[in-house]
């Protein structure tokens, strides 16, 4: 067996190698970002998007740990310190983040979902590397995800809170269809029932119908009514779903 070379552990190589990591990772990144509007393809864009998002969970810490690696490798008394040092200072984001590969890879929560996390409950506006972050009656809370198994998280129903809701909306008569797009989002980035900390996000209808796709988050329950009157005083027919 031939004697471990550790010549072959250098600053270019290890530059090189995550070079070519980090692009087979935004490769996947912007092969998810795009098939959600390749709306011809249905279900087998559903599935190799999550197929996409199953690699990119794993191929993230994957990569970590063999940059990590080779990092050591290229001096390990020096370098090992370093990083040792650096594992003692992040151990908390750390232990985050790879929490949150399992939380992710589990999917049994998802944005939109309401949960509660020891005393606190609300939903899920977002779910980031290191925690989600929980809109709660008394505003927006950051929960890590290492939280969420010991204080043993559990899925709520209820209109407690402020609901997260799929929305179709077309106009009702076809001729005034033309910039609906246009005239949907400035509804939506105006409208006053909104939680305008979620980005809106417009995809165009299946099958080629009129109108949009979007998700959107109300203030309270009570205020989807007064949204659904908005759009129909406007011309605007919803279909309103929580998923």
């Amino acid at each position: 067996m031939d004697r471990f070379d550790m010549a072959q552990f250098t600053w270019f190589n290890l530059v090189t190698s995550s070079l070519i990591l980090i692009a087979i990772y935004f490769l996947l990144l912007l092969a998810s970002r795009l098939l959600p509007l390749a709306n011809k393809w249905g279900h087998i864009a559903d599935t190799l998007q999550g197929v996409i998002k199953i690699l990119m969970l794993v191929f993230e810490p994957v990569t970590l740990v063999l940059i990590t690696g080779y990092f050591i490798l290229i001096n390990p008394i020096y370098n090992g310190v370093v990083m040792a040092i650096i594992l003692l200072v992040g151990f908390n984001h750390l232990r985050n983040y790879f929490n949150g590969r399992i939380v992710l890879l589990m999917n049994r929560i998802r944005v939109g979902q309401k949960v509660q996390v020891g005393k606190a409950q609300g939903i899920i506006t977002e779910m980031n590397r290191l925690g989600i972050q929980l809109k709660t009656s008394k505003g927006l809370r950051t929960i890590g995800y290492t939280s969420l198994f010991q204080d043993d998280f559990m899925l709520m129903s209820g209109d407690d809170v402020g609901g997260y809701y799929y929305m179709n909306i077309q106009p009702i008569d076809p001729v005034e269809a033309k910039n609906s797009s246009d005239k949907i989002y400035d509804l939506l980035a105006t409208a006053p029932y909104l939680d305008h900390s979620h980005a809106l996000v417009l995809l165009n209808l299946e099958n080629g119908e009129l109108g949009v796709k979007t998700r959107v988050i109300v203030k309270e329950e009570s205020h989807l009514k007064d949204l659904l009157s908005l759009f129909k005083e406007q011309g605007y027919e919803c279909e309103i779903s929580k998923k």
